[in-house]
């Protein structure tokens, strides 16, 4: 896959994320009011909870795409150019085995949860929906996690 269809797929998933984001800010001040003035907002706190999940989902490839996860690099330092681009290379391979298991998972769970109907408590919203949209910013980080091997490996990094 192009580095510009990744880029793009994880622009529209940061634009969606800060959407989000937005979303819950107006939710949590609007329950807030409204709470004092003694009508809550039901379904706030599931709301919430979904949006945390997806806004954090949504963030996972663009954040890898920029370098803004941890890594550990205590030996990058002390190591020559070639060991250290054999040890990306290692670790991107690893970490897109790991997030493609848990990709997987969360396509079971999603139809796990299809078949058996499974709802959130207040609002009844599928609970399916919510493990999809976060599967889909799992998959936007192993798309990533490719391009840099890839890159790694035509020696681009």
């Amino acid at each position: 896959m192009s580095h510009t269809l990744i880029q793009r797929l994880n622009q529209a998933l940061i634009c969606l994320a800060g959407i989000t984001l937005c979303g819950m800010v107006l939710l949590a001040c609007g329950n807030m009011l409204l709470r004092f003035l003694g009508y809550p907002i039901k379904g706030t706190y599931e709301l919430m909870g979904f949006s945390g999940a997806i806004l954090a989902a949504f963030a996972l490839g663009a954040t890898q795409r920029q370098g803004g996860h941890i890594e550990v690099d205590l030996l990058a330092s002390i190591l020559p150019p070639r060991v250290n681009r054999w040890l990306k290379l290692a670790a991107n391979l690893l970490s897109t085995a790991f997030f493609s298991l848990i990709f997987w998972r969360l396509i079971i769970l999603a139809l796990s949860l299809e078949r058996s109907g499974e709802v959130s408590e207040t609002l009844h919203l599928p609970s399916y929906s919510v493990v999809l949209i976060v599967a889909l910013g799992v998959f936007s980080l192993i798309l990533v996690f490719l391009r840099q091997v890839l890159d790694l490996v035509q020696g681009r990094t």
